[in-house]
């Protein structure tokens, strides 16, 4: 039956989707308890941004000053410019449970001794890992919304602007997910797999913050190899993500699934 495999996973995985969120949702609101309460603080914050080294700006992420120098660029930076790394753990994590997971504990055998193509339990179960990305996501832009009622003589922007913001975090996340199942179905082993994925999305972050060390033109080409440069999380908050760009990585991550999916059916099952 169609849909009982995204159901089930869900029924198994809710309660790791609720953890993740809380702990999304609290640094988000931390985030804005973090914001400088007087003129006072802000100069100090500002000062001891411009008595960085530029070098050390760019190992962060930051390629301008002014860019961060504002509250929206402060939560932008503080916030966007990590959790999207961070939900790498949870997409490798999703990714693994899509086949790998289920082929070394030798449950995968028993789901395929029933009358279920192998192509449902890829799709039914990338689909559900997938929805729990954006309920995690959903959560984080409910705290960054309440973190604002916090500091509302700090920060204020419209409320679609903080979920525009948030919407721009689903391409990535979704990549991840598809990428690490992809890999999982041509590694089989949970512990190969998960090693190739981790290095796919440590490999990504680190060539999209070297690239910004150099203003080489083939840096800057570089760059682009990388799903993080997609987007500029000073400046989320205020000009959100490239549509195009977005649309590229949903199209990649729809092309690693039907790569799971023909990987998965046209191979033995792990033992």
């Amino acid at each position: 039956m169609k849909g009982i495999i995204f159901v089930e996973t869900l029924r198994r995985s809710w309660k790791q989707m609720l953890y993740w969120g809380l702990g999304i949702g609290t640094l988000g609101i931390y985030m804005f308890s973090a914001l400088p309460s007087s003129p006072e603080g802000y100069e100090e914050y500002i000062k001891v941004i411009e008595d960085m080294k530029p070098g050390a700006l760019k190992l962060m992420g930051v390629s301008d000053i002014a860019s961060i120098m504002t509250p929206e660029g402060f939560i932008g930076f503080a916030f966007f410019g990590y959790t999207l790394l961070i939900l790498g753990v949870f997409a490798v994590i999703a990714g693994l449970n899509v086949s790998a997971v289920d082929e070394d504990n030798g449950s995968m055998d028993v789901l395929l001794s029933l009358p279920v193509p192998r192509w449902q339990v890829i799709i039914e179960k990338t689909l559900a890992y997938c929805v729990m990305g954006l309920v995690i996501l959903a959560m984080a832009f409910i705290s960054l919304v309440l973190g604002a009622q916090t500091a509302p003589e700090r920060i204020s922007l419209p409320i679609e602007k903080y979920l525009f913001a948030v919407m721009g975090l689903i391409p990535g996340v979704v990549l991840m997910i598809c990428a690490t199942a992809l890999i999982a179905t041509i590694m089989r082993r949970r512990s190969t797999a998960a090693v190739v994925a981790g290095t796919f999305v440590i490999g990504s972050y680190l060539l999209n913050i070297l690239a910004g060390l150099t203003n080489a033109e083939i840096a800057g080409q570089l760059r682009y190899f990388s799903f993080f440069s997609y987007m500029e999380a000073p400046t989320i908050l205020t000009t959100g993500v490239s549509f195009v760009s977005a649309m590229a990585l949903i199209f990649i991550s729809i092309a690693c699934i039907v790569g799971a999916i023909r990987m998965f059916e046209n191979r033995d099952i792990a033992v």
